[in-house]
């Protein structure tokens, strides 16, 4: 087991006109630190409707023995509206 990260952390969010409609945060520093595979989701509910939804979210992490702390979170580019 390699074990690059300390910490990372995925938040991902629907959101209905800025607003969080739903949210999800996925604790991936295991997977990580023990796959290769490069591929995660985090997914949070989905919402169906005439209403237009968005999604972004934002990565918070850790490398191990950097000596940096949790470095400022990597936002997400949103996605277009629904």
């Amino acid at each position: 087991m390699v074990n690059d990260f300390d910490d990372f952390e995925v938040l991902s969010r629907l959101e209905q006109n800025d607003s969080a409609v739903e949210t999800t945060t996925c604790f991936l520093t295991g997977a990580i630190n023990q796959n290769y595979s490069g591929y995660y989701a985090c997914t949070t509910k989905y919402a169906s409707g005439t209403n237009k939804y968005t999604a972004d979210g934002k990565v918070v992490y850790d490398i191990n023995n950097d000596g940096l702390g949790m470095l400022a979170p990597w936002e997400l580019t949103g996605s277009p509206k629904y």
